[in-house]
């Protein structure tokens, strides 16, 4: 019988709550009561709050109030305290590869995918069976200590001759099986905290007929470990330089020029083209390529209830660093409409107009039995650089009072620089 060696060091792991505190059925209840501890009576209490609500980690921080004038002002002192060591915490751990440990031999692929995803947080599963694959059942023998997410699954699946299916669904990565040609991945796969790069293609181009034209394009896959949440990769021109094997400055095509990549929904992967002046003949190779990306990310899901709301109007609340207002709900024919702004603290770029994903977040009404009406059709009530209006509309029989309008959204937006480095890449 093989030994199992099973230890969680994992990212989220080193941020986890004591036994405790991890028992309690309600976070929300539970951050609700050691926030108004911080108004205790006792300067041991009011510490003592301080302490349990930052050693609850990163995940607290959808269900922290935001400070207001109706608190004492060593509270408010104290909240905010703990919001900025927690937004530190957790903009600090997004920047990090999860880790694995670990180790065992003719392991169940499935029971060793399982545990990767307890350990780091991330999603994994076998998608053999809806692109028509066979999906029999694949041993393996492991040894990672400490190793990161991607150099681990890396390694597990050039094991299992597996590979990464890049449309799986958000928030997830799906496993396929390989084509036989392909390369290991372990020996393409440039790594950069919780991303991972690979060059896929130098294409070299020359217009006969004209000096100009010419240029050698490179090809590349960005992917990320699931639990992040991207909608868009910026490129600056100018954060990115490249030198061929003479010691030659390729020159960048389009240089001051930032490029976009839009991530598609349900992907975790996404591909780059850098275009460069094409290069001398007498150079083979690239030496090094050295880049940097900024990730426009979407931290956690947190969830909006809002009740009474025949004739409701200007319903604020906040959570993290969301602040969505219930603006109005009213009769529209038939349907009820229910208009909502959404408006982040920090919104950097998220809300510009080519972005869509403000208008994918979940909405719906819910009875009394916790019965779920969607809604019929959406419209776009206008955009400024950190808010994004909605009016939903939903056909249902009754009083719109027996129900209640709930609605998901990211807790806050954030953006975070990739660096990368490539080096000698052969010249076609």
């Amino acid at each position: 019988m093989a030994k199992r060696l099973l230890l969680v060091l994992g990212m989220w792991g080193l941020l986890a709550a004591s036994p405790a505190v991890a028992q309690e059925a309600d976070l929300g209840e539970q951050v609700a009561r050691l926030v108004e501890q911080l108004d205790a009576m006792s300067l041991a209490d009011r510490e003592a709050a301080e302490k349990e609500l930052s050693a609850l980690g990163p995940k607290v921080l959808a269900h922290l109030p935001t400070p207001n004038r109706r608190m004492a002002a060593e509270q408010r002192q104290r909240l905010e305290r703990v919001r900025q060591k927690l937004e530190s915490a957790s903009a600090e751990a997004a920047t990090r590869p999860t880790q694995v440990t670990l180790s065992g031999e003719d392991l169940p692929l499935s029971e060793v995918l399982a545990e990767i995803q307890r350990q780091t947080g991330n999603t994994i599963v076998d998608f053999r069976e809806q692109v028509g694959q066979q999906t029999a059942e694949l041993t393996v023998s492991v040894d990672f200590q400490e190793t990161p997410f991607w150099e681990a699954m890396d390694q597990l699946l050039d094991e299992t001759g597996l590979t990464i299916y890049g449309y799986g669904g958000e928030g997830q990565l799906a496993l396929v099986s390989a084509m036989a040609a392909y390369a290991p991945r372990g020996d393409t796969g440039i790594y950069s905290g919780p991303f991972r790069f690979e060059p896929v293609e130098l294409e070299a181009r020359r217009n006969l007929r004209s000096d100009q034209g010419a240029l050698l394009r490179l090809r590349l896959e960005a992917s990320w470990e699931p639990r992040l949440i991207p909608i868009a990769l910026q490129q600056a021109t100018d954060a990115l330089s490249a030198q061929d094997d003479l010691g030659n400055t390729l020159t960048l095509l389009n240089a001051g020029r930032d490029l976009e990549i839009p991530v598609v929904p349900n992907s975790s992967i996404v591909e780059m083209e850098v275009p460069f002046e094409l290069p001398s003949r007498e150079a083979t190779e690239i030496a090094e390529i050295k880049g940097s990306l900024n990730a426009l990310l979407l931290g956690e899901r947190v969830k909006f209830r809002f009740d009474n709301l025949a004739g409701a109007r200007k319903v604020v609340k906040k959570k993290g660093k969301v602040e969505v207002v219930l603006e109005n709900v009213r009769r529209n024919n038939l349907a009820w409409e229910v208009q909502i702004t959404t408006r982040f603290q920090d919104a950097y770029s998220a809300f510009e107009s080519h972005r869509g994903w403000v208008f994918q977040n979940p909405a719906y009404l819910e009875d009394a039995q916790g019965e779920r009406e969607n809604y019929g059709s959406l419209n776009s009530t206008g955009r400024t650089a950190d808010s994004a209006g909605a009016a939903y509309l939903f056909l249902i029989d009754g009083d719109i009072d027996d129900y209640t309008f709930v609605y998901e959204t990211p807790a806050a937006v954030f953006s975070l620089p990739v660096d990368y480095e490539l080096k000698n890449l052969k010249l076609p």
